[in-house]
């Protein structure tokens, strides 16, 4: 009573040229149909890490949805930070 179904989290990561964009549109037209058929309404977002990978799904970037500040001086990391990696 009252519950709402948990949220479908999906991340879609691989090199160029392997159909993310396919799939991303395959995935969002079928949950929007979904959505409508159901008398819902669509609660579907779309990011992505770029702004070209963002305008080429129709989405936000990760750091606008996220409301994230970028607009910060660039500072290098200290080399110490640096050797885990």
């Amino acid at each position: 009573m009252g519950l709402s179904p948990p949220l479908l989290r999906i991340n879609i990561n691989r090199e160029v040229g392997t159909g993310k964009l396919y799939l991303i549109t395959i995935l969002s037209t079928t949950l929007y149909n979904i959505a409508i058929s159901n008398s819902k309404p669509s609660l579907l977002v779309l990011a992505a890490p770029t702004r070209v990978a963002a305008f080429n799904i129709n989405g936000r970037t990760t750091y606008e949805l996220l409301r994230l500040l970028v607009n910060r001086p660039f500072k290098e990391l200290p080399t110490a930070s640096l050797t885990p990696l």
